[in-house]
């Protein structure tokens, strides 16, 4: 009885059964496509032919490529830093020249000489 009120009250507003079936099959069609999965990679011996390898030489060629890989990257990694502080230099020092020259302490002489020309206003004022 609910399904036949449901209908009824569908097709009042217009939607009919046909409607609900070409949705849901675009729903299905039009459904994402499934991700894509990484390959295992491959790491087999690049042998030439007629070459036997055994385990150990296998483990031992796979840990020399692996040790190898650990060198370039730390390189990689050596040379980035490099840059990235000579970079960080380069604008500190650009930040530097744009702000012109600090100002300069004033030596003792020059303190000495200020303060007797104070003094003497002082003295003058009064």
């Amino acid at each position: 009885m609910k399904k036949a009120e449901e209908s009824i009250l569908l097709i009042a507003k217009g939607i009919t059964p046909g409607v609900l079936a070409a949705n849901a099959l675009q729903k299905r069609v039009n459904r994402e496509a499934p991700a894509k999965q990484r390959r295992v990679k491959n790491r087999h011996l690049n042998l030439e032919a007629g070459k036997m390898v055994s385990d150990d030489e296998f483990i031992r060629a796979l840990g020399k490529e692996e040790a190898a890989k650990a060198a370039k990257k730390k390189v990689d990694d050596v040379g980035r830093l490099a840059k990235k502080k000579k970079a960080t230099e380069e604008k500190i020092t650009d930040k530097i020249a744009k702000v012109g020259p600090s100002r300069k302490r004033k030596s003792a002489e020059e303190t000495a000489v200020t303060k007797t020309a104070r003094k003497a206003k002082k003295s003058k004022n009064v």
